[in-house]
């Protein structure tokens, strides 16, 4: 993998785009029941079809079409069964990425340790992971969105940091011993990481255990820009269930609760991977039950300025119950 880099040079990246599997980034939004396939990492070591033996069984026994896996082996129930369900509150990538563009909210990823070049191969890179809070430095037009740029100070929330108010205190989730392969930089080790995507105006918080991330970067110029991301790992299900009750119940004061019914058998019915959430191990042997989910996220973002602002917490009220 290369020496240790010698820069020590910082690149923060915002999300702009972020694609659940229900959609093909190119051209952007269009819907794809196969976009799944190619997005995610080969998180078990298999490459399942459905009738493979060697899995974990199944919530409804006899049913595999979950652990049916992408190219290469990638596992990515989460997009394959799931995201096209939740299409049911609305296009998932399109939902969730109009609210980025709108400055809603982003990931940020901050990096040490990138020269600058697209064909980078080095260890002992650095990183970590913010959350950017609703952007307050100008206004955008509707939908197109300006706040990608090196020029841009994006927000951080509160949620992520160390001590809770200082960016200097660093993230809670960090890469330590990310590294470069001819301009790929990748996560390293893999670690629970926490993402609070907004839908319809609500946080649907997501805990990736056994995560792994990864981007291309490529020069823009004097910046640069970080493509063809993916975040991979596994959900805990009793977890996910419990985010989608309480999303769903805060949309519209819990009108599409009824929804709730629908999706809640179909997430059960996705498991397809073993998860321990305490020590975030992953496995898949067949005679033990599935009680996690695989998934995978693609991801665009844009070269911006070092925060250095932490967003004021938002007064949230009392939380609407969830619906189960």
């Amino acid at each position: 993998m290369g020496a240790a880099t010698t820069s020590t040079t910082a690149h923060n990246f915002a999300i702009h785009h972020l694609y659940v599997g229900d959609d093909d980034p190119n051209p952007m939004y269009t819907a794809d029941p196969n976009a799944w396939k190619t997005i995610g990492y080969n998180v078990d070591g298999l490459d399942s079809t459905a009738s493979s033996t060697n899995v974990c069984t199944p919530y409804t026994k006899g049913t595999t079409v979950q652990q049916v896996d992408g190219a290469n082996g990638i596992d990515n129930a989460f997009a394959s069964q799931i995201a096209p369900q939740l299409g049911l509150i609305g296009n998932l990538s399109q939902t969730v990425s109009l609210d980025i563009i709108k400055g809603s909210f982003t990931i940020e990823i901050d990096t040490t340790g990138l020269d600058g070049t697209a064909t980078q191969t080095a260890t002992a890179l650095g990183g970590q992971l913010f959350a950017g809070a609703t952007y307050t430095g100008g206004a955008a037009p509707p939908l197109t969105g300006n706040y990608f740029s090196a020029t841009d100070n994006w927000p951080v929330s509160e949620a992520l940091l160390t001590d809770g108010m200082t960016i200097a205190g660093g993230s809670k989730i960090k890469f330590p011993a990310a590294y470069v392969t001819k301009g790929v930089w990748v996560s390293g080790a893999p670690v629970n990481l926490g993402l609070s995507l907004s839908l319809e105006g609500e946080s649907l918080t997501l805990t990736i255990h056994h995560a792994v991330m990864s981007f291309q970067y490529a020069a823009n110029g004097t910046t640069g820009l970080a493509t063809n991301g993916v975040i991979s790992g596994v959900l805990e299900t009793t977890e996910f269930i419990a985010a989608i009750n309480q999303v769903v119940g805060s949309i519209q004061g819990g009108a599409d609760c009824a929804i709730v019914s629908t999706i809640l058998p179909l997430i059960e019915n996705s498991q397809d991977i073993i998860i321990d959430p305490t020590t975030g191990d992953v496995s898949n042997t067949a005679g033990t039950a599935c009680n996690g989910i695989s998934i995978g996220l693609a991801f665009d973002a844009d070269e911006i300025m070092p925060p250095s602002i932490v967003a004021a917490p938002v007064d949230a009220g009392t939380p609407s119950p969830p619906c189960n």
